[in-house]
């Protein structure tokens, strides 16, 4: 199989690009860094395309790129950041809103004709547990208007895309599109997170956070499921935020989604 998968060179992406291309897989390795990307391609024998999911037209050259590799039978939506001070990205977006949510977006549409090309596609998108807090706030997605605050803006961005993957597996029926948290796991995502939160991770907190590889079975779980439209909760099936069962308010991200990424 020919599997994508973003924010591949650490972290929970790249312990599942090293789990799949161990079992035989076809990896494309989806990142910024040229120079980890290349070094990783070379010890898994993967694909390798520069992926910057805060610039769209990175995301649309990369689109381009695997699409002419061929089929693609899986595509997994791992990449994630963390801005304690709100930025915006060169295409004018809260950069955490473009990179969790806009730029998969992006690409897992523009991807469309060479998953449904492979017969037996797959789309699996990170959404954490934390998700369940979020808001939608569709006139102002981009905390242009709301008194900055990190962890709801990464609490919004993570709902949306669970609103994004329930919304694509309604409109994508020949294809398996699911959601996960995949737990606690100890990644570099952590080290922007204020200093007493690392510190908590690292000492107090270090028994609950687990290595990568967790997370990366269970990623893989919600990947190869038989059903579609669901969030996992590491390995089972949870309950989503009830907006996840609103076909109004996926629609309505849908389109906002559409409009920002023209």
């Amino acid at each position: 199989m020919r599997i994508a998968v973003t924010g591949a060179t650490s972290g929970i992406g790249r312990a599942l690009a090293e789990t799949l291309a161990a079992r035989g897989d076809r990896v494309v390795l989806l990142c910024r860094d040229v120079a980890k990307m290349e070094t990783l391609r070379v010890d898994l024998d993967a694909e390798a395309v520069r992926c910057d999911l805060a610039d769209l037209a990175s995301v649309r050259e990369a689109a381009d790129t695997i699409a002419s590799g061929g089929p693609l039978h899986a595509l997994v939506n791992n990449a994630g950041t963390y801005t304690p001070v709100r930025e915006e990205t060169p295409d004018g977006h809260e950069r955490m809103f473009q990179v969790h949510v806009l730029g998969p977006f992006l690409l897992t549409t523009l991807l469309e004709p060479c998953l449904r090309a492979s017969g037996e596609a797959r789309v699996a998108n990170l959404a954490g547990l934390y998700h369940r807090h979020g808001t939608l706030v569709l006139d102002d997605l981009d905390w242009r208007s709301r008194p900055w605050d990190a962890g709801a803006a990464n609490a919004d961005s993570q709902l949306h895309r669970v609103l994004f993957t329930f919304e694509l597996a309604a409109r994508w029926p020949w294809a398996h599109v699911n959601a996960v948290h995949p737990g606690a796991i100890r990644t570099s995502a952590q080290d922007a997170a204020p200093w007493f939160l690392r510190l908590m991770a690292d000492t107090v907190l270090k028994p609950v956070f687990k290595p990568p590889e967790v997370g990366a079975h269970a990623v893989l779980t919600a990947l190869e499921s038989g059903g579609t439209g669901v969030w996992f909760r590491r390995t089972h099936p949870d309950v989503p935020h009830a907006l996840a069962e609103d076909p109004r308010a996926r629609r309505a991200l849908w389109d906002a989604a559409e409009t920002a990424t023209r």
